[in-house]
C-alpha cells in the first residue's frame, strides 16, 4: 500500500477539521523526537511518555484555537514548558 506523505501544514489544516488519520500521521512523525527531547530533560521513561502524550492531547483538544506556524518549533517548545 502506498502511503501519501503530507506536509505539516497540510496535516494541520486537516487536523483543524477533526481529521484523526492526519493527527495520527503527525503524532507518528514527531513522537520519537519529542520523547527523546523530554527524556533528555526528565531522565525518566514513563514521565517522558506522559509529557509527550499530554502535549499531543492538548493539541487535539485545542486544534480549533491554536495557530501553529512551525510544528517542530511549537512541539519542542511545548515539551520544554510541559
Amino acid at each position: 500500500m502506498h502511503k501519501t506523505l503530507f506536509s505539516d501544514d497540510e496535516l494541520w489544516i486537516a487536523i483543524c477539521t477533526g481529521d484523526e488519520p492526519a493527527f495520527k500521521q503527525l503524532f507518528d512523525r514527531y513522537w520519537v523526537r519529542l520523547y527523546n527531547t523530554a527524556n533528555s530533560y526528565l531522565k525518566d521513561k514513563e514521565a517522558s511518555e506522559e509529557v509527550v502524550h499530554d502535549v499531543f492531547l492538548n493539541i487535539w483538544q485545542r486544534r480549533q484555537e491554536l495557530k501553529i506556524n512551525s510544528f517542530p518549533n511549537f512541539l519542542l517548545t511545548a515539551i520544554r514548558y510541559q
